[in-house]
């Protein structure tokens, strides 16, 4: 009796174990099913991805792409203005790609070979991913754009002329204070916040103007003033009183004149014209003056004056000129 209780329990253990071994080998292959299942899924994933990137499998193919690209992406500095990050991401991934091609380049038979063992894309995928998420950003750039030519369109426009009489030679802070309020303006674009955009583009159009008008009187004034006071420094205005008082007259008009039509380049050379006249008539009024005063003392502009203005007289008859920027002498033989 005893023999055949010991006889069930061995029986039952061995049972046991066989279920165990059974039920570890069916989770096993249960795990395999499921990565098989898993890889699966992900090579079709990367089948269809790839079906979407164009192929590239030659050195040549490859070698024309890269000169289209490189044609596109050598000529998007303008875009810069319109993202800074934008623009830099779109950079960084370009000239990414262009190390690739270097090192196909100089070995074309890494063409289809693997980048990375990390990766199992080759080194012409590897970099036809690096340009399509430049693309990416570059239509991005694009977008914001045409937006921000639209929106910003009189600070746009404003920034160019600046540009245009060279603001940053005679006012380096000035314009970097403003070129600096113009990148934010792009930024509240992208934002957005069109009409932040707006009431911060009408500060940046007045204070622009300013130093426009600013720029445009040192270019074209100034010297005339600094020529003027350097006379009068000199006592051209004891010498020659009314020449002094016309030349100064003029020059204060050359000024409103500048100051009211910055921009119209007809004018301005018109009134410079005259002032720089005036100015070389006063040097050559006090030249005769103090020629005189050297043969006798007194007051001898008037004298002067009206001998200029018999020979004024007769030019204006001849041929309508006038000589009197001229010393007398010349005035003379000119006519």
């Amino acid at each position: 009796m005893l023999a055949l209780v010991y006889s069930n329990i061995i029986i039952n253990r061995f049972r046991m174990k066989q279920y165990f071994k059974v039920a570890v080998i069916a989770s096993a292959l249960v795990g395999v099913v499921g990565c098989q299942s898993t890889g699966g899924e992900t090579s079709a994933v990367s089948v269809e991805q790839n079906t979407n990137m164009p192929s590239i499998a030659t050195f040549d193919a490859l070698q024309k792409q890269y000169s289209l690209d490189k044609t596109t992406f050598d000529s998007v500095s303008e875009f810069q203005i319109y993202s800074e990050s934008t623009y830099a991401s779109m950079m960084d991934e370009w000239l990414e790609a262009k190390e690739i091609f270097l090192e196909i380049e100089k070995e074309p038979g890494l063409i289809n070979e693997e980048y990375s063992m990390f990766s199992s894309g080759s080194y012409a995928a590897k970099y036809m991913s690096l340009v399509t998420n430049a693309d990416a950003q570059f239509n991005k750039l694009k977008s914001y754009k045409e937006n921000a030519d639209i929106v910003l369109s009189d600070a746009i426009a404003q920034m160019t002329y600046i540009n245009t009489i060279d603001v940053q030679r005679y006012y380096p802070q000035e314009f970097a204070n403003l070129n600096k309020q113009y990148k934010a303006l792009f930024v509240t674009v992208i934002e957005d916040d069109i009409a932040e955009a707006q009431t911060e583009q009408a500060f940046f159009l007045t204070e622009a103007k300013v130093t426009e008008i600013k720029t445009t009187l040192k270019i074209h004034v100034e010297p005339l003033e600094k020529e003027f006071s350097i006379l009068s420094s000199k006592g051209f205005k004891a010498i020659a009183p009314i020449s002094y008082g016309q030349t100064k007259a003029e020059l204060d008009k050359t000024k409103k004149a500048v100051q009211a039509n910055n921009r119209d380049q007809a004018l301005i050379a018109d009134v410079v014209a005259k002032t720089r006249f005036q100015i070389d008539h006063l040097k050559n009024m006090a030249a005769e003056v103090k020629l005189l005063k050297a043969v006798k003392n007194g007051q001898f502009e008037q004298t002067v004056l009206a001998f200029e203005n018999k020979l004024l007289s007769v030019s204006q008859a001849i041929n309508g000129d006038d000589y009197r920027d001229q010393p007398l002498r010349i005035q003379t033989e000119s006519i």
